[in-house]
Parts: structure tokens; sequence; C-alpha cells
């Protein structure tokens, strides 16, 4: 445990008071349940005690799934798959800035921090699993990350042994490891959501340059 030289440039602290990271927390929980099922009144109805104990295991990380399920009027993800999910993405262009070191480089692809919150772009909201809303098994992170963000089809999807000087690709990250971009999007919201019930996808544009 370090006491001193918190990277302060890297990672905001967390203040003493975590009643705004509670409240923030249950804004959160109340949108995704209000995208997931329509309504976010069960949410709203918890008593006092089911909220207290709720935020207290979110803060130790233990047992969630069992005390969510014990909860009648808290809803969760379905064992069917869902038409929209609670996705909140992050995205970062340093296609322009990437190192052209070989080492930096493959730092920088492997989600190196950035300098400033002020590069990333952040955005919240339903995301359909389909096309029109309706289910469809080929409805992949790849094919959301092309609605969402715009991007070419071959920044998505290339292959990493036929990279040439210069290709501009992404980088996909949920909970710090590389999702394949063909993994249904429906699964990743039942699965890897967060205690709040998003989906948070961090996205890395960056540059592939050869080292010296």
């Amino acid at each position: 445990m370090h006491f001193r030289w918190y990277p302060s440039s890297a990672l905001l602290p967390c203040p003493l008071d975590l009643s705004l990271l509670r409240a923030h927390f249950f804004n959160s929980l109340k949108e995704s349940t209000y995208i997931l099922h329509g309504s976010a009144s069960s949410v709203m109805q918890l008593s006092s005690a089911d909220q207290a104990a709720l935020w207290q295991t979110v803060q130790s990380g233990e047992k969630l799934d069992t005390f969510t399920s014990s909860i009648a009027t808290l809803p969760k993800y379905s064992d069917k798959c869902e038409s929209t999910v609670p996705v909140r993405l992050y995205f970062v262009d340093c296609s322009e800035s990437t190192p052209s070191h070989t080492q930096e480089r493959a730092r920088a692809e492997w989600g190196a921090s950035v300098t400033s919150w002020e590069e990333v772009t952040c955005s919240s909201g339903p995301v359909s699993t389909g096309e029109h809303g309706v289910w469809e098994p080929g409805a992949n992170l790849g094919d959301a990350l092309m609605r969402l963000l715009e991007l070419p089809y071959e920044e998505l999807f290339y292959a990493k042994d036929t990279m040439h000087d210069g290709q501009v690709f992404v980088c996909v990250f949920i909970h710090g490891i590389q999702v394949p971009l063909n993994t249904p999007l429906a699964w990743l919201g039942s699965e890897l959501h967060f205690p709040d019930q998003f989906l948070h996808i961090a996205v890395r544009r960056v540059r592939f340059i050869l080292g010296n």
C-alpha cells in the first residue's frame, strides 16, 4: 500500500465522502433499469435498508448477483437475450499521436493511459442488439461499434499479421481485456455488465507504425 506520490495525472482520486459516488451509482442503475425494462420504478421503490445493503455489496464487490436476486423488486438481465443493452462508451483517438518506437506503439495499443480526460469522448444510452430493435443472432460488438462510432469496416476488422505501416485500427476493451468483435452484443450485456448494469466499453483508435 502506498501513501505518497499518488498518480493523480492518470487516476482520479476517490473522495473521502462516498455520497457522491453512491448517488452516481444509483442514478446509473435507474438509467440502465429504464433502458432494460421501460421503467425505473423498481430501483426507486427500494427501501432505505435495501439501498444501504446494495451499496455495501457494491463497495465490497462480494456476492452482488446473490444479493440482487434476493430482492424481488429489483430486475436484472433476463435469461433470454435482451433486445436493447445499456452501453457506456469511452472513445479516444490516438491515431495522430501514437509513438513510432515499436515498444511504445505496443504499449499504446494495449491501453496506455491518456494524458487528459478531455481527450476521451464519453456517451451512453440504449444500443439495439439487432436492426430496428429486433434481436438477430449475428448482431455482435463490431456491428454495434460501426453504428455508434461510424468507423470504417477495415479499422475494426483487420488481421494483425497483414497490417501495413500507417494503418489505422481500433482496440476494444471491456473489463480491461480485449474482446473479439464477433462476440454477440446481447451476451456481453448479460455476462459482462458492471454493477450499475451498464456495459462499459473502452475504444482506442491508434495507428500502426513500424519500428526503426
